[in-house]
């Protein structure tokens, strides 16, 4: 599985995107994400996300971050798990999360459930990783008490604000995140290594003689064993796309001319609307603006 986010660099997005809304009449066009300019002059980050199974219990994850912008640029990167809070009456007590020292190459975050069992991440390279609990900020939206001082905006108030009380230094809680924080320059990316295993670090993974080294090439290596069954599934279910590599597809479906051969890529992306008889330039029916 593998999808692509879009992340601005600017951090004016909420002002740029509600200050123009109240003015836009019926006869105008939608105010689109583009009009805001958040996108001016590539300043944006691609952020690839990619899961692969190794086993049914062994989740091989890569994180893929671009800076698509003409300046260095810094991005934090915070892959997190997180747990229900159980109410009363609910069976079991809450999970827990908690780091387990692994060398100085990755750092693991153990997470414990009563019906589901152990699980481990395996966070290649992070500096840190932060722990609260996934608990409402009742103080913050309701003003009344909070149950815990540590709260499921705990780690957004560390990272922003530099509020280092906002998460446990016990390393413990129901919502754990590992923490990256990427300096990129100008059309450079750095790739992030994960593993989500149910195999603790006394134990060994499947493919790794010592567990010490829980990547060592796998996440590459499956991964690109995964993008060609991806590839060979979609050659089968979707005649449109054949012959087109699955990193291109979806691309052509919707874009003409962003990627591969330009020839093919027209022919797919026509053969495409014509498959479901849409023309997105005339309009066969007005919804109504209330």
């Amino acid at each position: 599985m593998k999808y692509l986010y879009k992340y601005p660099q600017s951090s004016s997005l909420i002002e740029t995107w509600w200050r123009p809304i109240g003015g836009v009449s019926r006869q105008e066009l939608e105010y689109e994400l583009l009009d805001t300019g958040i996108f001016d002059e590539d300043r944006y980050f691609d952020v690839f996300v990619e899961y692969a199974k190794e086993t049914p219990e062994n989740i091989l994850i890569r994180i893929t971050v671009l800076n698509h912008g003409p300046e260095p640029a810094t991005l934090c990167v915070l892959p997190t798990l997180w747990f229900e809070i159980r109410g009363p009456g609910k069976r079991g007590a809450p999970a827990c999360t908690q780091k387990v020292p692994n060398g100085a190459s990755s750092s693991i975050i153990s997470t414990s459930h009563p019906e589901l069992g152990d699980r481990f991440l395996y966070c290649d390279g992070a500096a840190d990783c932060l722990f609260t609990e996934n608990e409402t900020n009742n103080e913050r939206l309701f003003d009344a008490l909070n149950a815990t001082p540590y709260v499921k905006d705990g780690i957004n108030d560390y990272i922003v604000h530099g509020h280092e009380g906002a998460v446990n230094p016990q390393k413990v809680g129901t919502k754990a995140a590992a923490a990256y924080r990427l300096t990129l320059a100008a059309g450079t990316f750095q790739t992030l290594r994960l593993r989500l295993s149910d195999v603790g670090p006394a134990g060994r993974m499947a493919g790794n003689k010592e567990q010490k080294c829980p990547f060592r090439g796998l996440v590459r290596r499956f991964n690109a064993k995964r993008e060609r069954e991806a590839e060979r599934l979609l050659c089968h279910c979707d005649p449109i796309t054949r012959g087109i590599p699955t990193r291109q597809a979806s691309c052509a479906k919707h874009s003409p001319g962003c990627c591969g051969p330009s020839n093919s890529t027209t022919m797919t992306s026509t053969c495409g609307l014509e498959q479901h008889n849409a023309d997105p330039f005339k309009a066969t029916h007005t919804a109504p603006r209330k």
